[in-house]
């Protein structure tokens, strides 16, 4: 992840000062990882989302099994 952020900022950076001309298509490459970086982050959200919910779940189920063993 760091190291696509990285990348991100240099390429932005060669694109602003000029260095690339609009031909390389540096600018293009540089929005469409931006997006797939992005998309990427919010999709690892929602799974540890998804996943921190299921390990309460099992949490809860593992006491319940607990109690009944007790009782």
């Amino acid at each position: 992840m760091e190291s696509s952020a990285l990348t991100l900022d240099e390429s932005a950076m060669l694109t602003q000062s000029g260095v690339c001309e609009e031909s390389t298509g540096l600018g293009d490459v540089t929005q469409e990882l931006k997006f797939r970086v992005k998309s990427f982050v919010e999709r690892l959200e929602n799974i540890g989302t998804s996943l921190d919910r299921r390990r309460r779940c099992y949490k809860l189920i593992d006491k319940v099994a607990h109690l009944q063993f007790i009782n």
